[in-house]
């Protein structure tokens, strides 16, 4: 039995849920793609500092606009980012930060192949 992974982002959910146009919506995603490193930075200076709130933070901004893109498993990584670091758990954040930039990379690859096979 094979079971397919869920895709990294779904567009046209995307357009439905926000009532945009694909074309924008692919222009919100590329913000996504451009910002979301910075997000992660923070949350790694932040793990360092010891510092939940701004982790915090950075995971609920980063949850947010995943969700509304949505961009599932990214989403659901930011969540369980910011509930570990709302809880105080900042020792079981280093894997978790690990699965959602894993998560990052798979989603920049499938829109990399994504654009390369509308040309």
């Amino acid at each position: 039995m094979i079971v397919e992974e869920p895709l990294p982002v779904d567009i046209p959910l995307a357009v439905e849920r926000l009532g945009l146009e694909a074309e924008l919506i692919h222009e919100l995603v590329h913000t996504f793609l451009r910002e979301a490193p910075r997000q992660i930075r923070y949350m790694q200076r932040a793990l360092v500092r010891t510092d939940s709130v701004s982790l915090e933070r950075a995971a609920h901004t980063l949850r947010g606009t995943s969700a509304s893109l949505c961009m599932d498993r990214v989403c659901a990584y930011a969540c369980r980012l910011e509930d570990l670091a709302r809880e105080g758990r900042m020792e079981r954040v280093p894997p978790a930060l690990d699965a959602l930039q894993m998560e990052m990379r798979r989603l920049d690859a499938y829109l990399t192949n994504l654009l390369a096979s509308d040309v």
